[in-house]
């Protein structure tokens, strides 16, 4: 198979705990034909053999460069790491759990060279879900984002290609967001540059389900859920870019949404607009009823479906009226490469 050239870019690849999906970011990097590129491996301070698999992939890669955090540790953690250490003139930001296509890379330097006025690009990602510890696939999905005509966008997460020159004028990834640093990066990088979607396949996401109990339970643990209710807030002023935010999520549009026409039932039934207001009602009970036939024939579990929807939007709103910026501990880095 014949592989055409990849010049002038900065591979950051961020993981922690990977071990299974590493190795196929890691496999489908070391397919492709580079010249002066570099691939910069961040392992957030990992327990399993992740740190090690990066080590042993730098040994046969004169280009790669390894560094392992230390103290306090999260996703804008490493990919700040990343971004002080780049310096070719694209950076390509990759979560670990993702294997990447050439065809991708190829298409969006050559957007960059076509469109000067672009300053990121990114594109359609399709997804497979495994059980926990990887033991089968439980669902895939052909793309997250629904991406199948280019389009302007204003919200992405933290898989990307921008110019070097954009991503360090907007500065480093907000450490205080333990999630969603990658969506409050974009909402700040789109403000000020054109950023596009092009539908061509970025790669391949590899992931644990995500209605899977014991990754919610670890999610709930770690309040992660609730920095959606801080990145509101910092960014009310803007409101298409929180538009996107909540259109984008269910839990923070559908059961706020059904809430809303029970709240409307009741009012209209206090002022004896009884029709109204029964109708109201039912449509009301069944999106819930919808919400869960949905979830039952994903085979998906109903009761964290029904947490995620209608319960955790009150913690939310919670963290947006009352919440305060986290104190956080010490980072540190080393390169071991």
């Amino acid at each position: 198979m014949h592989h055409r050239t990849i010049r002038n870019l900065s591979f950051i690849v961020i993981a922690k705990n990977e071990e299974f999906a590493i190795q196929k970011c890691l496999a489908s990097l070391k397919t492709l034909h580079l010249e002066n590129c570099e691939i910069i491996l961040v392992d957030s301070g990992s327990q399993d053999d992740t740190c090690n698999l990066m080590l042993a992939f730098a040994k046969d890669q004169d280009c790669a460069q390894v560094f392992r955090c230390s103290g306090f540790v999260n996703a804008a953690v490493a990919r700040n790491v990343g971004l002080r250490h780049a310096t070719k003139q694209y950076l390509f930001f990759i979560d670990g759990d993702v294997a990447v296509s050439e065809q991708f890379i190829l298409r969006t330097l050559e957007e960059f060279e076509q469109h000067p006025n672009i300053a990121a690009i990114r594109g359609r990602l399709p997804e497979i879900q495994y059980a926990p510890g990887y033991s089968h696939v439980r669902a895939s999905q052909s793309d997250r984002h629904a991406i199948d005509s280019r389009k302007k966008m204003f919200l992405w997460g933290g898989v990307f290609v921008a110019r070097r020159e954009a991503a360090t004028s907007i500065g480093e990834f907000d450490e205080s967001f333990a999630t969603n640093e990658d969506l409050d990066y974009s909402m700040r990088f789109s403000r000020k540059y054109s950023c596009d979607a092009i539908p061509i396949e970025m790669g391949t996401h590899h992931t644990i389900d995500y209605y899977d109990k014991e990754r919610m339970r670890a999610s709930l643990r770690n309040s992660n859920y609730l920095h959606y209710g801080r990145l509101l807030r910092k960014h009310i002023r803007w409101p298409r870019t929180v538009f996107s935010i909540i259109r984008r999520n269910p839990m923070l549009h559908y059961g706020p949404s059904v809430y809303a026409l029970f709240l409307a039932a009741l009012l209209l039934y206090a002022v004896r607009c009884y029709t109204p207001a029964v109708i109201l009602a039912a449509v009301a009970g069944s999106l819930v009823l919808i919400d869960i036939v949905h979830a039952m024939r994903a085979k998906k579990a109903v009761s964290s479906r029904l947490f995620l929807h209608f319960v955790l939007p009150f913690r939310i709103l919670a963290t947006f009226l009352f919440a305060r910026q986290p104190k956080r501990s010490q980072s540190a880095y080393e390169q071991l490469r």
